[in-house]
């Protein structure tokens, strides 16, 4: 088979000339058999037709009462800066002066609840302070259980010394 406009070679099967576009002529394309529970194709499916959409037109005296209509997208959040960006210095001299500072005994610990959960931009500080009271924690336990430790084993030893028949 040949295109009628450009003479180009067409397809068994095609409906349109590949060159030029233009349909086939239905005498030139091979007929298709049917089979014979089925429906033509064209009345299987029929495809809905398209209806334009009718407008209203609105005076300018509506259209002024109406409510503004809110964007469909909505502008982004603003973006909060983290603590790490707004980090202040701590210069090494701040470090020496705090390091004093915990040795002295009572305030050291309200300065590190201080440091730890005050309202400052030193996040390296924070973080310290929060180490710190964890470490204190750990060492408050551990010496109250040697304490009770000492207690019971001291009257223990005690006991075994008076038992024994000599006093020292």
């Amino acid at each position: 088979m040949f295109c009628e406009k450009c003479g180009a070679s067409i397809a068994p099967n095609e409906q349109f000339c590949t060159r030029c576009g233009s349909p086939v002529p239905a005498a030139q394309q091979p007929v298709r058999k049917q089979p014979v529970n089925q429906q033509p194709v064209n009345q299987q499916y029929q495809r809905p037709q398209y209806q334009q959409p009718q407008y209203q037109q609105q005076s300018r005296q509506n259209l002024y009462q109406q409510a503004p209509q809110k964007n469909a997208y909505p502008a982004p959040a603003p973006q909060q800066q983290s603590n790490v960006n707004l980090e202040e210095h701590v210069s090494v001299g701040g470090w020496v002066g705090r390091m004093f500072l915990m040795m002295i005994p009572i305030v050291n610990i309200v300065l590190l609840f201080v440091w730890a959960f005050g309202d400052t931009k030193q996040y390296s500080l924070k973080t310290w302070a929060k180490a710190e009271l964890i470490m204190v924690a750990i060492g408050i336990g551990i010496g109250i259980l040697f304490v009770i430790l000492l207690v019971a084993f001291g009257f223990n030893f005690l006991n075994f010394l008076k038992s024994s028949g000599r006093y020292y």
